[in-house]
């Protein structure tokens, strides 16, 4: 009777696993990049607390860059109020640009969002969020918030950065996707050291490539070519000032095509008695067209 029952039990599974796999492979990527688009809308639009918020949007493993990397919920909810969102009353935003990857567990947002704060001044702000589905819910991972100082955005929405296809699920093969993840990142540092910061970030980037840029700016910078030239402002012609790594963490769909690498820029120079930090956290998110193309990073 317990055998039974145990045949019986994992039949059931196998049927359920096979109906949900179905329905995913049934769905389309725009549907799929919709419902994430529509759900950053929807908390974005909400006027609950601001603690309460990242709460039921941050996943327990976040990370957000700061002068380190504050890490998980108890670490990136104050590091927000303190930072960015410091003196905040009012915190709305939209999004204007979704990617998703084939497995549809993964996905970045990027928009704009406005800030009243406590003493009634307006400000604006540019966002990335890197999110992924926990308990068939999505969370983020990966967070950066940069207020700027003025201008107002053009907040039409950008094409979505999708996949061709749907599929289910096959996490066994993420180690190996992380592996070549961060096999990417580590070869972009080094080519910049090699030929340059500009022509690495031409050559790694894509033409729908964004990066949030400075505060100066309530614009994303995009196009590899227009990255490129402002990370190069003030860099050596050859070589680099800097190099870096995946050394933090690397985040990796099961399908292979979308993922997001967490590490630090350090200066070749000391930099004591500078204001310049010894090292710089950041997250880039990287998207793969296909099992034989190369990463290319296309959210910073």
């Amino acid at each position: 009777m317990a055998r039974w029952f145990v045949s019986l039990t994992r039949l059931i599974l196998s049927v359920l696993v096979c109906a949900g796999s179905s329905a995913l492979a049934a769905s389309t990527a725009k549907d799929l990049a919709n419902d994430l688009f529509r759900h950053d809308s929807s908390l974005g639009a909400e006027t609950k607390p601001i603690g309460a918020r990242l709460e039921s949007m941050l996943s327990d493993e976040v990370l957000v860059p700061t002068s380190d990397f504050a890490r998980g919920l108890e670490q990136a909810i104050p590091a927000l109020q303190g930072g960015p969102l410091n003196k905040v009353s009012k915190w709305t935003w939209q999004p204007v640009l979704v990617g998703l990857s084939a497995d549809a567990q993964h996905g970045f947002t990027a928009g704009f969002q406005r800030h009243v704060l406590t003493d009634g001044t307006k400000r604006r702000a540019k966002y990335l969020a890197y999110w992924i589905r926990v308990d068939d819910a999505w969370r983020i991972k990966a967070y950066r918030i940069v207020p700027v100082a003025s201008g107002k955005p053009d907040e039409r929405r950008l094409p979505d950065l999708l996949p061709a296809t749907i599929k289910a699920p096959t996490p066994a093969e993420t180690s190996e996707h992380r592996i070549t993840l961060s096999a990417s990142e580590k070869a972009f540092s080094n080519r910049a050291q090699a030929i340059g910061l500009r022509l690495a970030f031409t050559e790694f980037g894509r033409s729908d490539s964004i990066n949030l840029g400075g505060s100066v700016t309530g614009e994303f910078v995009r196009g590899a070519e227009a990255i490129a030239a402002l990370v190069a402002q003030g860099e050596p012609v050859q070589g680099s000032s800097v190099h870096w790594d995946a050394d933090e963490a690397t985040t990796v769909a099961s399908s292979g095509d979308l993922g997001v690498t967490f590490g630090f820029i350090r200066f070749h120079e000391p930099t004591s008695g500078t204001t310049k930090p010894t090292a710089i956290p950041f997250f880039t998110v990287w998207k793969k067209d296909g099992p034989d193309r190369p990463w290319r990073y296309v959210a910073e």
